[in-house]
């Protein structure tokens, strides 16, 4: 094919970082876990908006 890409020269896009999680911590009860969206109360922060520099 002409339009064939070849995926080993691309870059990635982005890299992503996860933290690992002990599961033996506190856990929300899974129909609790459901409407957090994570079974992991330390995990568990409001949505404040966009992140501003500076702290401002």
């Amino acid at each position: 094919m002409k339009n064939e890409t070849n995926l080993s020269n691309m870059l990635p896009y982005a890299t992503a970082f996860v933290v690992y999680q002990n599961y033996n911590e506190d856990t929300y009860e899974p129909m609790d876990a459901l409407k957090a969206g994570t079974i992991y109360p330390k995990l568990d922060m409001p949505y404040v908006g966009r992140w501003k520099k500076n702290g401002k």
